[in-house]
């Protein structure tokens, strides 16, 4: 089993949440979905459908290369499955919290915020809005005497609860981490705001040695969220 910082599992596990809700990936399964996602750890593909596929030349300027594999794989006609597989292996990500800010560093401005940077500003405060709301409407309802609000709160923690009991990997720490959600959401907002910074900055991304533009990645983006 591979031990991680504190710090490192609560931004983990905020980063697995929301990527997993960006994915769709609870259906991805599903019969028909329109779903689909890929892991740099591990993607297996099937050759006859990959030569269907523009092949990895399409994604040579998509720094979410492994998403978009999915995606160019389901385009091609694939079945898309997605497997979890926490009691057989692990594998280490990142190290520390500074390594997951560098190493995410060249990715999170463009999938998610498609190199705008209001974009970004928008979704870190949908990110701070979804993750506080449950804790600032349970503190409303206590300090305010609303029942209301108090039920609201205990019913959405509750549910962070369950969900952390069902689909987190076992162990206190995964589990604590999900309730602990906001302050996983303030580094991932974090790392949002300092990958959006640096391309900005920098005109561009660094990436397998060479220094992309934002105009070439624009044009070459695949992935979206």
């Amino acid at each position: 089993t591979i031990q991680k910082s504190f710090c490192l599992e609560l931004a983990v596990t905020a980063f697995g949440l929301l990527f997993l809700l960006t994915t769709r990936a609870a259906s991805v399964n599903q019969p028909g979905s329109k779903a689909f996602v890929g892991i740099g750890a591990f993607n297996l593909v099937n050759a006859a459908r990959f030569h269907r596929t523009p092949g990895f030349k399409w994604l040579r300027l998509e720094p979410g290369d492994d998403v978009g594999l999915g995606m160019m794989m389901k385009r091609a006609g694939g079945t898309a499955r997605l497997a979890l597989a926490y009691e057989d292996l692990s594998v280490q990500w990142y190290p520390s919290v500074p390594a997951m800010f560098k190493g995410l560093e060249k990715n999170l401005f463009g999938p998610s915020a498609h190199y705008r940077w209001w974009l970004l500003l928008l979704q870190v405060g949908m990110m701070w809005m979804l993750a506080l709301a449950p804790y600032t409407a349970l503190a409303v309802g206590v300090f305010k005497g609303s029942t209301v609000f108090a039920l609201a709160g205990v019913a959405a923690i509750s549910a962070q609860f369950i969900f952390s009991l069902r689909f987190v990997a076992p162990g206190p720490k995964p589990r604590i981490s999900v309730l602990l959600l906001p302050v996983g959401m303030l580094l991932m907002s974090a790392m949002m705001l300092w990958s959006g910074y640096r391309c900005l900055r920098n005109g561009g991304i660094e990436w397998r040695g060479t220094h992309y533009s934002i105009e070439e990645l624009r044009a070459g983006q695949r992935v979206k969220f």
